[in-house]
This record gives C-alpha cells, sequence and structure tokens, in this order.
C-alpha cells in the first residue's frame, strides 16, 4: 500500500538524519520507486527554509521534490479539508488548515 508523508516524516527524511526514518524511506523506495507527499507539506517546508535562508537546504528539498511524486490536493479535496479543520475545531481540537489537506 503506498503511503503519502506528511511534513514532520518528509522533513525527517530530507534532513538525512534519523537512521530509522531513512531506513524505512529505503525499503520503501525499493517497493514503489517514489516517496508520495502533498503540495502541502511542500508549502510547510519550503515556507520553515525560507524563514531561515537555509539555501542549500532549499536545493536539497527541491532535489528531492523533483525526483518524487508531489500530489496537488484539486477543488473538492480543499473544500473537504476545511470541512475537517472546521469540524475539529467546533469540538475544541482544532489542528490548523494545512494538516487536513496532508
Amino acid at each position: 500500500m503506498q503511503l503519502i508523508l506528511d511534513s514532520d516524516t518528509l522533513s525527517e527524511v530530507l534532513k538525512g538524519r534519523n537512521d530509522q526514518v531513512r531506513a524505512h524511506a529505503l525499503a520503501y523506495l525499493d517497493k514503489f520507486d517514489q516517496l508520495t507527499f502533498t503540495s502541502a507539506s511542500v508549502l510547510e517546508i519550503y515556507y520553515g527554509l525560507e524563514r531561515i535562508s537555509a539555501h542549500s537546504q532549499l536545493e536539497r528539498a527541491e532535489a528531492l521534490f523533483g525526483a518524487n511524486d508531489e500530489v496537488i490536493p484539486n477543488a473538492s479535496e480543499y473544500r473537504l479539508a476545511a470541512r475537517i479543520a472546521a469540524a475539529l475545531s467546533k469540538r475544541g481540537t482544532p489542528i490548523g488548515l494545512i494538516d487536513p489537506l496532508i
């Protein structure tokens, strides 16, 4: 079964410092050829790296993003994410606007 990586896991893959994350990513790549993530995760990672002017990390991120599968949500998926975020917020368990897209 293919998986969509969340922003935290994708960030750890990009850093390459966690041996367990690296091993899982390599095992996954042996089976599926590409990592899969959403453009919302790309937004979060780019924002964080741009905020600290991490130019070499931005280059590595661009290479990783370009070599893998970036899923771009469509209009109905954005609407669904908004409904999920609103419902969770009403329950007192907000997760923000980006996480439901991931």
